[in-house]
C-alpha cells in the first residue's frame, strides 16, 4: 500500500539523517575481499598468514594422499572425517607414510560465507595453538631425524587470525596433484570458501621414523577456538612439507585425502578432515540455511557391517518461508507441498529448491543436504509488483490509487503496483469521483475502464485485459510527474494475456528404464502463459529425490517417518561408458568398477558422477557426467585426443536462455563462464522450436561468444531397429520416436541419441548441413538388447531402507528391482537408520536363471 503524499516531503531530511548515521556509526560491514583464487592447483607458490610462502609441487595426479591425515585420536593415525558443532576443540596431524616424517605441517583454514548471503563478520576470530616436534634437517633425502635431534615445542604458535588473514578465495578446491580436489568431505557443488594458510612451526613423526616414546605418538597437536562467526562451516586441512624428499625438494607434496579420486594412488587410504558446523545465527525472519545432526536414537552397541563398502547417506530437509503457504519445487518439479514442510530421508547431495507464493516474487536457492543432518532453508519472500492500466472516456481525469494522488491522468499504465486489492479512483475536472475495487496480480495485467457518461456503468464488472498503444509509467508517488491531459477520445480495450492459474501437484513414479514426461506448471518452468507439457529429460533431475513429507507448519519430522505420507521413488540411473580404443578400465567417483569399456554401469544415484577410463600404466581421461534417474545416459572417451587442453570461455545472448557445450548435459544459463576443449568444441542451444549449433575456433582461453539464432534449419531422418526409440538432440528429449523426420535442425555439429527401454543407448556426434532437400541427412541405428534380471531384496526385519552402491534408492524391503542389467552390485539395508548391513550380489538373467533373491538379516536389539 502507498503512503500519503504528505510523507514524501520528509524524504530529504531522512536521507540527511541516514548519511549522518553512516558517518558517525561504527562500521559493521564485512572485510572487503578481492577475488583471489589460488593461481593453480599444483606447481604454485602459496603464502601463509604468519610466515613465509611455500612451493606446492605434487609429483603426479593422485599422489601425496596416503601419508598425511587429520585425526581426533592419537591412537588412530589414519584419521577420519570429523564433523563437530563446538566452537573450540582439538585434533591431531598424523603421518603413516614410508618416510616416517614431515619437516613441517601447514594448516589450511577454509571459511564458508554465511548461507544467508550476508557478509562475514569483521569480528571473526580464529585462535590456533600448535604443539609438536622440531628438528634441523640433516639434508639427507628421505632421512628422518634421530631421537637426539628432536625437541618438543609446546604452543609453537598461539595466535589469533581474522578476516585480515584471508589470502585466497572464494574457491571450491584445494591444491593437490589433480584439479578440483574438494576442500570438504561431502562438499556441495556451489560451496565456496575463503582460505588462509598457517605455518604451525612443527613437524610430524610417524611410526616409520622408528623413534619411540613420543608425545602424542609424534603427531602435531592443534587446538582451536572460534569467536564471532556468523556463518555455518569452517574446515581444516593439512599440508606436508619436506626439505629433501624423493617426491619434492624444499616444497609441499602431501595433503589429507578428502574424497577418493579417479587417479588416487592408494584407493584404500581413508578420507580425513575436520569440519566445524556451527549452524546459523540468523533469526527465523531472515533468509538462511543451517544444518544440525539428526538424533536417530541409541543403537545399543550393535556392531555394524565391517565391509565399509558403503555407508548410509540420507538427511532431512525443512523448507520454511515468511509468509507461509508457498508451493515448494524441488529440482524443478512441484513437490505437492507448501511451506512450512519437512522432507525426510533425502539422499545427500545438492538440490535446487524454489518456493512460489501468489502475490510474491518466487525465490530459488541451491541447498546441500548432508548425510545424517537436518538442513533447514528459510525464504524471506518479497511482495511482487503488477501492472494496471486505468482508462476513462473523459479527458483530464486524475488517477488516485488507494486514495493517494498519483500525479497521472487516465489513460496510464502503472507498472509497479504492489500485488493485491486496491481502490482505483478517478476525479474529473467537474468534480465527479468514480471508484472501483480491483485486484492486481503478479503474472497478468489488470485494466480498469471508467465510463463517465450519463449511462454510467462504473459498477459493472472490471475488465482484466492487456493494453497496447498506451503510455506506461512506473508508479512512484514521490516522482515529479505532471503530464498533459490527453485529447478526448474513447479508447477500446483489447484482449488480455492468459492467467496461468494453479496446477494440481503431482509426483511421477519411475518404472523401467525410461522416465515418463512430467507436467510442469508454467511458474516452475519459467515460462508464462498456459499449461504446457515439458519432457522430464529437458530438466536435469526432473523428479525430486524425495520421500516422506509432512505439512506441519511449526514442527518438523525428525524420526517419525512412519507417521508421514510415503511418496518414495527409485532414484537410480545408469551410464553406458564407451571409449576408443576399447578395453579401458572404468572408474566411477574414484572407485574401480572392475569393468572395462564398453559397459553399462547400473545403480548410480541421480546426479553428477566423475567417470574415468584408463589403460594400465598410461594417461587417463575423465568427465563429470549427469546421470538422470530411471534412464540410461552415455559417455564416450577418445583417448587419442588426450592432449586437448581445457580452457574457460564466456557465453552470452539476447535471445537464448540456456546452452550446452558439445551437446552434453548439463545446460548452462546465459550468460555463463564454462569450460571447453581448446579445439573441436561447439555450443548447442534451442530457441523453443529449433536446435542450433555454433562451431568454436581454436580456443586459448578467455574468449567471449554471443549466441544467435541460425538462418537455416533442415530435415533429419532418424531410424532404429527396433523402432519406437526416443530421440534426443543435444541432450534434449524431442518428444518424437523412431522412425521420424525432424525438420528443425540447424547447421553445425549436434549430438544425436536414441534410447529404448531394454536396449543400450546409442549416441553419435553428427555434422549437419542444411541443403534445402526434403531430407538433408539420415541416420539409422541397430540397438543392442540389454541382458537383464530381477533382483528381489528382503530383510529381517522388514521395512529396511535399500541402498545400491551406497546410494539410497527410495525403496524399503521387501522390494523387487525389475529388469536391471546383469552384474555385481553392493546391496545394503538399514533399519531405523542406525543398524545396517550390506552384501555383494550378482544379478543373473531372469530368462535363463530366474529371479535373483537376496535376504539380509540384521541383529536388532530386543528382537526375538
Amino acid at each position: 500500500m502507498m503512503n500519503s503524499m504528505n510523507n514524501y516531503r520528509f524524504i530529504p531530511y531522512i536521507l540527511l539523517l541516514l548519511a549522518a548515521v553512516t558517518l558517525t556509526a561504527p562500521s559493521v560491514c564485512a572485510w572487503d575481499f578481492s577475488d583471489s583464487t589460488i593461481s593453480d592447483y599444483n606447481h604454485v607458490n602459496i603464502d601463509t598468514a604468519n610466515g613465509a610462502g611455500y612451493y606446492v609441487g605434487f609429483r603426479e595426479a593422485g599422489g601425496g594422499l596416503n601419508a598425511l591425515h587429520i585425526t581426533s585420536s592419537t591412537s588412530s593415525p589414519y584419521g577420519q572425517v570429523s564433523t563437530v558443532s563446538s566452537d573450540s576443540g582439538t585434533f591431531y596431524l598424523a603421518d603413516t607414510g614410508g618416510r616416517g616424517y614431515f619437516d613441517k605441517v601447514i594448516l589450511m583454514v577454509a571459511i564458508k560465507a554465511p548461507d544467508s548471503g550476508e557478509e562475514l563478520s569483521e569480528d571473526l576470530k580464529i585462535n590456533i595453538k600448535a604443539s609438536g616436534y622440531r628438528w634441523t634437517s640433516g639434508g639427507v633425502e628421505n632421512q628422518p631425524p634421530l631421537a637426539s635431534e628432536i625437541t618438543y615445542a609446546r604452543n609453537s604458535i598461539d595466535r589469533s587470525f581474522g578476516l585480515y588473514s584471508v589470502t585466497y578465495g572464494p574457491q571450491s578446491w584445494k591444491p593437490a596433484g589433480e584439479a578440483d580436489h574438494p576442500i570438504m568431505y561431502d562438499q556441495g557443488r556451489s560451496d565456496e570458501f575463503y582460505i588462509f594458510f598457517v605455518d604451525t612451526g612443527v613437524g610430524v613423526l610417524g611410526k616409520n621414523s622408528e623413534i619411540t616414546g613420543l608425545t602424542d605418538n609424534g603427531m602435531a597437536k592443534i587446538e582451536y577456538s572460534i569467536e564471532n562467526y556468523n556463518g555455518e562451516t569452517i574446515v581444516f586441512n593439512v599440508y606436508g612439507y619436506a626439505l629433501n624428499a624423493n617426491a619434492v625438494q624444499n616444497g609441499i607434496a602431501w595433503t589429507n585425502k578428502i574424497e577418493g579420486t579417479a587417479t588416487d594412488k592408494n584407493s584404500d587410504t581413508s578420507s580425513s578432515g575436520y569440519i566445524v558446523l556451527l549452524g546459523s545465527s540468523a533469526s527465523q525472519d531472515d533468509e538462511f540455511s543451517n544444518s544440525e545432526a539428526i538424533d536417530y536414537g541409541n543403537d545399543n552397541g550393535v556392531s555394524y557391517s565391517s565391509s565399509e563398502v558403503w555407508s548410509p547417506s540420507v538427511g532431512n530437509l525443512n523448507i520454511t518461508s515468511e509468509p507461509v503457504g508457498a508451493n515448494i519445487y524441488i529440482d524443478g518439479v512441484d513437490s505437492g507441498q507448501v511451506t512450512n514442510a519437512s522432507f525426510t530421508d533425502l539422499p545427500a547431495g545438492d538440490y535446487t529448491v524454489r518456493v512460489d507464493l501468489q502475490d510474491y516474487d518466487p525465490a530459488e536457492n541451491e541447498v546441500h543436504i548432508k548425510a545424517g543432518y537436518i538442513t533447514t532453508r528459510n525464504f524471506n519472500l518479497t511482495q511482487a509488483s503488477g501492472r494496471c492500466t486505468v482508462l476513462s472516456d473523459v479527458r483530464g481525469a486524475r488517477v488516485y490509487i488507494d486514495d493517494e494522488e498519483t500525479l497521472c491522468y487516465a489513460n496510464w499504465t502503472f507498472s509497479d503496483i504492489l500485488t493485491g486489492n486496491h481502490t482505483i479512483t478517478i476525479k474529473t475536472a467537474d468534480g465527479r469521483n468514480f471508484s472501483k475495487e480491483i485486484y492486481v496480480g503478479r503474472d497478468n495485467e489488470t485494466t480498469v475502464f471508467f465510463e463517465t457518461s450519463p449511462n454510467d456503468r462504473s459498477t459493472a464488472e472490471n475488465i482484466s485485459e492487456s493494453i497496447s498503444d498506451y503510455e506506461t509509467v512506473s508508479y512512484n508517488p514521490a516522482a515529479n510527474i505532471e503530464p498533459e491531459p490527453e485529447t478526448d477520445s474513447h479508447p477500446t480495450p483489447v484482449s488480455s494475456g492468459a492467467d496461468t492459474g494453479i496446477l494440481e501437484p503431482f509426483f511421477s513414479f519411475i518404472t523401467g528404464i525410461i522416465s515418463p514426461e512430467a507436467s510442469v506448471s508454467p511458474a516452475a518452468s519459467g515460462f508464462s502463459g498456459s499449461e504446457e507439457k515439458i519432457p522430464a529429460n529437458n530438466i536435469p533431475g526432473a523428479v525430486p529425490e524425495s520421500v516422506n513429507i509432512t505439512d506441519d507448519s511449526v514442527e518438523f519430522a525428525e524420526e517419525t517417518a512412519d507417521k508421514n505420507v510415503s511418496m518414495q521413488q527409485t532414484q537410480i540411473g545408469s551410464v553406458y561408458v564407451t571409449s576408443y580404443p576399447e578395453g579401458m578400465s572404468i572408474y566411477i567417483d574414484g572407485v574401480d568398477t572392475d569393468y572395462t569399456t564398453p559397459h553399462l554401469i547400473y545403480g548410480l544415484k541421480k546426479g553428477y558422477h566423475r567417470i574415468q577410463v584408463k589403460p594400465q600404466n598410461s594417461f587417463s581421461d575423465f568427465k563429470e557426467v549427469y546421470v538422470p534417474a530411471g534412464e540410461p545416459t552415455s559417455v564416450h572417451f577418445n583417448l587419442v585426443d588426450v592432449d586437448n587442453q581445457i580452457v574457460s570461455i564466456s557465453v552470452s545472448s539476447k535471445y537464448i536462455t540456456t546452452f550446452a557445450v558439445n551437446g552434453e548435459l548439463p545446460y548452462s544459463d546465459v550468460p555463463s563462464n564454462v569450460k571447453a576443449e581448446s579445439f573441436g568444441s561447439y555450443l548447442t542451444f534451442n530457441d523453443g522450436e529449433n536446435y542450433y549449433s555454433m562451431t568454436l575456433p581454436f580456443l586459448s582461453g578467455g574468449e567471449s561468444f554471443v549466441l544467435n539464432k541460425g538462418k537455416n534449419v533442415g530435415s533429419l531422418s532418424v531410424g532404429s531397429d527396433p523402432d519406437d526409440a526416443d530421440i534426443y538432440i543435444d541432450g534434449m528429449k524431442t518428444g518424437y520416436r523412431t522412425p521420424c523426420i525432424l525438420d528443425n535442425i540447424g547447421d553445425g555439429y549436434h549430438r544425436l541419441k536414441v534410447i529404448k527401454e531394454g536396449y543400450l543407448p546409442v549416441e553419435k556426434e553428427i555434422s549437419f548441413i542444411c541443403e534445402g532437400n526434403a531430407v538433408d541427412d539420415s541416420y539409422s541405428f541397430v540397438l543392442e538388447e540389454i541382458s537383464t534380471g530381477n533382483l528381489i531384496v528382503t530383510s529381517d526385519p522388514q521395512g529396511c531402507m535399500i541402498f545400491l552402491r551406497g546410494d539410497y534408492t527410495g525403496q524399503v524391503t521387501p522390494y523387487t528391482f525389475e529388469d536391471i542389467p546383469i552384474g555385481t552390485y553392493d546391496v545394503g539395508v538399514m533399519f531405523n537408520r542406525t543398524i545396517f548391513k550390506d552384501k555383494e550380489v550378482t544379478v543373473q538373467s531372469s530368462k535363463k536363471y530366474g529371479d535373483t533373491i537376496l535376504n539380509l538379516s540384521l541383529e536388532v536389539p530386543g528382537s526375538t
